[in-house]
């Protein structure tokens, strides 16, 4: 039997206090130490579903509003402005992504404590996509037809009465967006004007009906005199057909797109000059007609001019 002396226990009990103190410091240091953001939560439901419903009635709140917001667009400002192209169309709407904010202040003030940054910055995603998606649906056709009338390429021939071709070099065809849009016909010296029918063929392509499509223009010729006069036009599928009989140059325009056309403009016999061409392109939209115009420039010239 080991016999322990007094002092040596006290010694031996004290020693295991001041470890124990010491360990119990490091562990208090090292949790204060920790990040508090790190630090887990206790999982409370009741407070997860409360969030849970304040996001969906924020989502739905937000769905509404884009929906209103593009309908009162659509029907109330649009019919307003003479086009569509107007800035405060896009502008103004997207400008009121600042009020989604007060909106839910205002509409969901029994859940503003479970909203911060996060959810303004979904709710203008959301918010910007919606009424994007609404309006686009409601401008274009079944529900409206905010855009004019477009015209792809188009091409300038002189014709015969008969639908040959006369000029061997007065064909001119270009992209209209090139924004080069002139002709320039050569013809005989001896000649103060063409030898035959000078016709513009436009491809017309229409997001409707194309049978809604109307067209006029109007020509400024500069030569001598100046003076203006109102051309024919026609949606003539003979004449170019003959034309592509005569020229390969237009055998693209006869593999029209769906709701597309081929515009003759009938210029008649040109002298000598410039002559600038403006065509008018027409049709009924909805909510107000839709028109857009196309100038051409042709220059007819000989040798000695």
């Amino acid at each position: 039997m080991n016999v322990v002396d007094l002092k040596t226990a006290m010694t031996a009990a004290s020693g295991d206090a001041r470890r124990k103190s010491r360990g119990n410091s490091a562990e208090r240091e090292k949790i204060k130490s920790l990040d508090p953001d790190k630090i887990l939560e206790p999982f409370d439901p009741a407070k997860h579903l409360e969030k849970e419903r304040a996001d969906l009635a924020s989502m739905w709140l937000i769905l509404t509003y884009a929906v209103f917001i593009a309908l009162v667009s659509r029907y109330l400002l649009l019919p307003s402005f003479e086009s569509a192209d107007v800035d405060i169309l896009w502008v103004g709407p997207l400008l009121l992504i600042f009020t989604i904010a007060p909106l839910h202040r205002a509409v969901l003030s029994s859940n503003a404590e479970h909203y911060n940054g996060g959810t303004w910055f979904k709710a203008s995603f959301l918010y910007v996509f919606t009424w994007l998606a609404v309006g686009f649906l409601l401008t274009n056709p079944p529900f409206g037809d905010t855009a004019p009338p477009q015209a792809r390429e188009w091409s300038v021939v002189v014709l015969s009465d008969d639908w040959d071709r006369t000029e061997p070099n007065s064909t001119y065809e270009a992209i209209l967006d090139t924004g080069d849009m002139h002709a320039d016909l050569t013809i005989s010296p001896s000649s103060n004007r063409t030898n035959g029918t000078v016709f513009i063929l436009v491809e017309v392509h229409e997001n409707g009906p194309i049978d809604h499509v109307t067209a006029n223009a109007t020509v400024t010729h500069i030569s001598s005199t100046v003076w203006v006069e109102t051309v024919p036009t026609s949606f003539d599928d003979g004449l170019l057909l003959a034309v592509d009989d005569v020229t390969s140059q237009h055998a693209a325009m006869t593999d029209k797109l769906p709701n597309s056309l081929v515009l003759a403009v009938d210029l008649g016999h040109l002298e000598l000059g410039t002559h600038e061409v403006v065509i008018t392109l027409s049709d009924q939209g909805n909510p107000k007609m839709n028109t857009t115009e196309l100038e051409i420039t042709i220059r007819v010239s000989n040798n000695t001019a």
